[in-house]
């Protein structure tokens, strides 16, 4: 998210690969319903990266807007793990992580931008329903 931020930054990123599961994983000692919300976390990150890259090959008009698609799909995958994470914890009976007092908390951030980009799309849905509602075309919106 933040690389795609940073003005010094070249070109776009993409969020990394999810990595291969190590194969010496004890799966049965978490219980089945466990597992399976851990490995469907894979899952959610390739939806994710698919939605960008869709979004970067057929709207995106150049490297900027490539890197606002990826910047965004990285705060929605990261929250969407630290989320599951943190219920995985919780259900654990484990007790929840908690971010020093000093140095950064990457939950918040991400956080903050998903609570943004979810505000801008409430706000567009707003104005196309007024939009529609008064006959005016979406083409303005």
């Amino acid at each position: 998210m933040w690389t795609n931020e940073d003005p010094e930054e070249d070109g776009a990123q993409s969020a990394p690969k999810f990595p291969d599961w190590p194969s010496d994983v004890s799966w049965q000692l978490l219980g089945a319903n466990e597992m399976l919300e851990i490995r469907d976390i894979e899952v959610r990150v390739d939806m994710q990266q698919e939605q960008a890259d869709g979004s970067i090959r057929y709207a995106a008009s150049g490297i900027e807007d490539a890197r606002e698609y990826l910047r965004d799909s990285a705060a929605r995958i990261g929250l969407e793990a630290w989320r599951v994470s943190q219920e995985l914890r919780t259900k654990a009976g484990a007790q929840p992580f908690k971010f020093s007092d000093e140095g950064g908390n990457f939950a918040e951030a991400l956080t903050d931008r998903v609570e943004k980009l979810d505000q801008q799309q409430r706000d567009w849905e707003e104005r196309r329903a007024k939009a529609a509602a008064s006959g005016e075309s979406d083409d303005l919106l």
